[in-house]
């Protein structure tokens, strides 16, 4: 599986930010406010890594192995 984390509020869909609004009950606008740079992504990104089994690919987009995501903070 390859995937990644999104580096910008730009990269996900309108359509797809209020569908995953819905599921946790949280409104759609926090999307837009969510610190992109801090500490808070930092974590969440390790505990979504944790979560599903996923190792960070360090130094590249290129993926090539199952179960990796590029990940900017690594």
């Amino acid at each position: 599986m390859e995937a990644r984390f999104p580096e910008s509020t730009k990269e996900m869909p309108a359509a797809a930010v209020k569908y995953v609004a819905q599921q946790v009950k949280v409104p759609a606008e926090a999307w837009a406010d969510y610190d992109w740079q801090g500490d808070r992504i930092k974590r969440h990104r390790k505990e979504i890594r944790e979560a599903y089994g996923f190792r960070a690919r360090i130094g590249s987009r290129s993926m090539g192995g199952w179960g990796e995501v590029f990940d900017p903070d690594h």
